[in-house]
This record gives C-alpha cells, sequence and structure tokens, in this order.
C-alpha cells in the first residue's frame, strides 16, 4: 500500500452552491483577526438534554459551576444544573471552560463532541440550539479533521486541503444567519467535528499555512472540493444554477497511468436497482404515474466533464429529467448515497438496472484523492491549488488567531 493512501476520506464536502459576495468577503477580512465563527452543533438532530464537562471547571452566564452542567428545556427556557446547588432557567445561557480549554458535550442520543471556545444554548420551540463560538483557524482545524479522517496522508495535500476550508468559509461564512449562526458542523456546509484528539500533523500543517486563503481579483473565493472526480472535475455551471466562475472551471485530473483519484474506494462503483424499487421511487417524484411502467432509464446527454446531464426516464409518457436530480431522488428513496456521483451510465438486464460510475461527490473544485496523488508526485500545494483553481492566488489574513502545534489551547498572535 502507497504511503500516503487512507482508509476513507469522510464524505463532507461542501454541497450546495453559496451566492458569492464580494463584498461581503472584503469585510471579513477586515474583522477576522477579532472575529469568531458561530458553528450550529448537532443541527440536524434535536437536542433535549445535554451533558458538559469542561476542563478546569464551568462557568455558565458569569457563575461559576460545581462539576458537570447538565442543560434541559423546561417551559420554553434553557434549564441548567450542576452537581451541587446551581439550578435556574433562562431563555439563554453561555458556557466556557474556566481555564479556557476544552469542553466535552454529550446528548441525550449519545451523540458527542469535544470543543474549544464557548458555548451559546438558546431554547428553542420544541429543543436546545447549541452553537459553539470558536475562533477562525480553531473552526479551520476542526473541519479538517472532520473532511480528512483518519488519515496517512501527505502534508503538501493537507495544506491545501486546509487552504481550500479557509477560503470556503471567508466567502461563504453566514450561510445560517437567519438561525443565528454562521455554518452547521454537518456536511450541508463543512463537517466539523471539533478539536478533541486531533493528530499533531493537522496543528502543524494548520499553523504553517495559517492566514492563507485563495483569492480572485482580490476577493476570497468559495473553494468548494469534493471526494474523487473520477478523472475530471465539474464546471460550477454545470453542477448548479451558478454563473461561470472562471477558477471553478473543469479541469483533467490524470495523466497516461489514469485518474489521479484512481486509488479512491469510489474510483469505480457500481449500485444495483430491480424495476420495482426503481418506479417506486421515481412515482414518488411525480416522475411516473400510479399505473405506469418503467421501461428504462438511459443517460442520454453527459456536459463537458462526462457527468450525466440529462436521464430519460421511459414509461408510456417518456420523460428527460435532469442527471442531479435522478442522483439525488434515488439516494433519498434508498436513504444512503447508493450513487456516489453524476458520472454514471445504467444498463437494464432483466428486471435490474445496473448503474456503473467513477467518483464521489459534485466533482466541483479540489479532488481530495487527486491532491494526495499530485503531492505523491512531488507537487506542492501552491501547485496543487493551481491546477484546481486557475487563475487565483494566495493571500494571507493579517495576525489571524491560530491553534499552535504542540497544545490544545487557542492563542493571539502578537
Amino acid at each position: 500500500m502507497l504511503p500516503w493512501l487512507f482508509l476513507s476520506l469522510a464524505h463532507a464536502e461542501p454541497r450546495s452552491p453559496i451566492p458569492f459576495d464580494g463584498a461581503r468577503g472584503d469585510e471579513l477580512i477586515r474583522r477576522v483577526p477579532s472575529s469568531n465563527i458561530r458553528v450550529g452543533l448537532f443541527a440536524n438532530h434535536p437536542v433535549h438534554h445535554l451533558v458538559i464537562n469542561g476542563y478546569g471547571g464551568l462557568r455558565v452566564s458569569g457563575q461559576r459551576a460545581q462539576g458537570s452542567l447538565t442543560i434541559t428545556l423546561q417551559s420554553g427556557k434553557v434549564r441548567v444544573r450542576d452537581e451541587k446547588k446551581l439550578d435556574f432557567t433562562a431563555p439563554s445561557v453561555t458556557i466556557a471552560s474556566r481555564a479556557g480549554r476544552w469542553l466535552d458535550l454529550k446528548t441525550d442520543d449519545h451523540r458527542q463532541k469535544r470543543t474549544v471556545g464557548w458555548l451559546e444554548i438558546n431554547a428553542k420551540s420544541s429543543d436546545l440550539q447549541v452553537i459553539d463560538v470558536v475562533p477562525l483557524e480553531t473552526y479551520v482545524l476542526g473541519v479538517v479533521d472532520g473532511e480528512l479522517g483518519s488519515v496517512h496522508f501527505n502534508p503538501e495535500s493537507l495544506k491545501a486541503q486546509i487552504v481550500a476550508s479557509r477560503s470556503y468559509v471567508l466567502a461563504s461564512r453566514g450561510r445560517h444567519s437567519k438561525e443565528g449562526f454562521d455554518f452547521c458542523d454537518s456536511s450541508h456546509c463543512q463537517s466539523f467535528k471539533g478539536t478533541g484528539a486531533i493528530e499533531a500533523e493537522f496543528k502543524l500543517a494548520v499553523e504553517v499555512s495559517r492566514g492563507q486563503y485563495l483569492s480572485y481579483n482580490g476577493k476570497p473565493i468559495p473553494a468548494y472540493y469534493h471526494d474523487s472526480c473520477g478523472g475530471r472535475t465539474a464546471s460550477v455551471q454545470d453542477v448548479w444554477d451558478s454563473p461561470a466562475l472562471p477558477y471553478l472551471q473543469s479541469v483533467q485530473d490524470g495523466d497516461r497511468e489514469g485518474a489521479y483519484c484512481r486509488f479512491s474506494p469510489h474510483a469505480q462503483w457500481t449500485f444495483v436497482a430491480n424495476r420495482h424499487q426503481l418506479c417506486d421511487c421515481f412515482q414518488q417524484e411525480g416522475w411516473i404515474g400510479e399505473n405506469e411502467a418503467l421501461d428504462a432509464v438511459r443517460v442520454v446527454t453527459v456536459n463537458a466533464s462526462g457527468r450525466a446531464q440529462q436521464v430519460m426516464i421511459e414509461s408510456s409518457h417518456p420523460l428527460w429529467v435532469p442527471g442531479p436530480d435522478v442522483r439525488a431522488a434515488i439516494n433519498r428513496y434508498f436513504g444512503k448515497e447508493v450513487l456516489s456521483s453524476t458520472v454514471f451510465l445504467v444498463q437494464k438486464k432483466g428486471d435490474q438496472f445496473y448503474f456503473s460510475g467513477r467518483g464521489w461527490g459534485h466533482g466541483v473544485g479540489l479532488c481530495q484523492w487527486g491532491a494526495i496523488a499530485l503531492a505523491n508526485k512531488g507537487k506542492t500545494y501552491r501547485e496543487i491549488l493551481q491546477h484546481y483553481y486557475p487563475g487565483t492566488q494566495i493571500d494571507r489574513l493579517p495576525e489571524p488567531e491560530y491553534v499552535t502545534a504542540d497544545t490544545d489551547d487557542v492563542h493571539r498572535k502578537g
């Protein structure tokens, strides 16, 4: 096994487009040294009961707590209890470690997260909203750990991922502003695992590249990325309803030996569904009538990167459906990503439909497995980023907050 291969990349790509506002990017750059990122924790899982422990003890809304805290929802307010006498309710509370270190969180459905920074917990109509407020560089560290998982990586590909993630943060901050935070902790934004048990190499790579981000015409770019492209990345306008952006266009991602991402577990994949399953799926989408039979499914057009652009669903009333919509519908029906990408073809054998494809994810921007292969060939992180985001340059934020490589503490430069 090659030394830079790893078990699997966590599938946590930014999945949907963010309207890009360059002026907002300028504003972020001006205020980032003193700003924090607000992360909605457990965003896809309602929280009704939360236990919190902190290194060196806890402080809750200015009061010193004894031992762990138990947080519940009571009569539309946040109820806080410690292990001694503290017991009160409030619409919202803030919680931090008295030592300024880590916090351990555990929900009633046994979900756990370790993080630094401080927490804001708000009472909602039926559950608790948990927001982690962390410095930018700390957030990037937690995101990269969430993206790459347990990995034996090449340091140059790791730095490329860090710079891309930081760029995405600067260009897309405030995605959940209506909900009171910047990003959720799921793959809808970027997967944020928290900052517990992070590899020292991750911390070192974050510090080496601290503050660096990709820019185009002086503004940070939404640097999308994905697990594996299948040999060619996708143009942003071919994947989402987005204007063409010069730095998010399709690039060839391979050489005479094959696709750079050919060692990905998702380099090639196959999924088989029977006629009844697909018919039921398509009926739920309104693509086939209740009493109609499914005759065939065919990819009829592909875009410049080889991704299914239009799929023909043949019944008594043949219908053309966009490839991404077909992928989303089938994945939704089966409850998981059975179609890893839109780089696929379909064959019918009897009552079985065989989907064969390549890659995992939307295909826009940096291919994570491709970046590892390029790094293994001797490319630097700057060369890797220029390959996937042509025409961009690397700029640096002024004196950002960062996490050092030898401690979990958050420090400010200077």
